[in-house]
């Protein structure tokens, strides 16, 4: 805008200098040559040596056709200064407040560019430090998120109850008849730090011909000895005696008979949630020594590869 406001301003000059020098040269009046005298005729009996009618100095020949001077730059001011009017003055006094008043809002509008520039740059600058921010925000949010959400994991993995198996427990069974066979019992223990919500257990023998087939159902139909009760913190539980007669062990010693202990606890924590936990176990029962009753532990309990799980 400023080199525009200077080009008016000299383009207004110029045009005002060539219009006040036109009008000067317009009105200066141009000398013309001066026209040629016809010679007139020497009167009769006149010597033709004596010039007749003219002057008796004759002046140096060709004096009339020397060409004229052209002004000086001096004498050309001289000619402009006396030919300027007032109006041309005040054309050009008012162009130079035009040129004035345009440079002036050239000016301003520089500042103002460079003000917008400013504020355009500020403006940006803070609005990547509000993105940042926000960022920085949401990550912090997500962390935080995370960081609840691990906690929530790590206490309730903490302070969950946790029911197993502790131990079998297996003993003579002897009355006034004699050796009757063997008591085994599930010891059910919760090994977590808050108690069980709606607990119950079930246990049981089940036997099978000469093998046990991979797809046997676990879970029998018509189950009906399934206990409750509730299992607290760091206590234990056992499962009514299940008895194995001394026909299943003479079967278990000759190999025609396999024999497994299975069973299932069913509960829910009191920590608020209602995921259903479950604990099975699925073992074979393994005749190891003498089962008259002088062992006081004749079996073992092979863990079966299948049904042994905690929920």
């Amino acid at each position: 805008m400023r080199a525009i406001g200077l080009r008016f301003f000299f383009s207004s000059m110029f045009l005002c200098a060539a219009l006040t020098a036109a009008g000067a040269l317009a009105q200066t009046p141009v000398a013309s040559p001066a026209a040629p005298q016809p010679e007139s005729a020497p009167a009769p009996g006149t010597p033709s040596d004596v010039p007749q009618g003219g002057p008796l100095i004759a002046e140096p020949p060709g004096t009339d056709t020397l060409p004229a001077v052209p002004p000086t730059a001096w004498e050309k001011l001289d000619l402009l200064l006396d030919d300027v009017k007032v109006t041309d003055l005040v054309v050009i006094f008012f162009a130079l407040l035009i040129a004035l008043a345009i440079m002036r809002v050239a000016a301003g509008v520089g500042g103002l560019r460079k003000a917008a520039t400013r504020q355009a740059e500020d403006t940006r600058k803070v609005v990547e430090a509000s993105e940042k921010a926000a960022d920085a925000a949401r990550r912090s949010a997500e962390a935080a998120e995370l960081a609840i959400s691990t906690l929530h994991e790590t206490a309730e993995h903490q302070l969950r109850a946790y029911v197993t198996v502790r131990q079998f427990i297996q003993a003579p069974l002897k009355d006034e008849r004699g050796f009757q066979g063997w008591l085994l019992q599930v010891a059910w223990q919760n090994s977590g730090a808050t108690p069980t919500k709606e607990f119950r257990y079930w246990a049981m023998l089940r036997e099978f011909d000469r093998a046990i087939p991979e797809d046997f159902e676990f879970t029998p139909a018509g189950l009906k000895d399934f206990a409750g009760g509730e299992l607290g913190s760091n206590s234990s539980v056992s499962s009514p005696p299940l008895l194995v007669s001394t026909q299943l062990i003479a079967r278990l010693q000759d190999g025609s008979r396999k024999a497994l202990l299975l069973g299932q606890a069913d509960y829910q924590d009191v920590l608020g949630t209602d995921a259903p936990r479950a604990t099975r176990f699925c073992v074979e029962l393994m005749l190891m020594g003498d089962a008259s009753g002088a062992n006081p532990t004749p079996f073992s309990f092979s863990y079966y590869p299948k049904h042994n799980t905690i929920t």
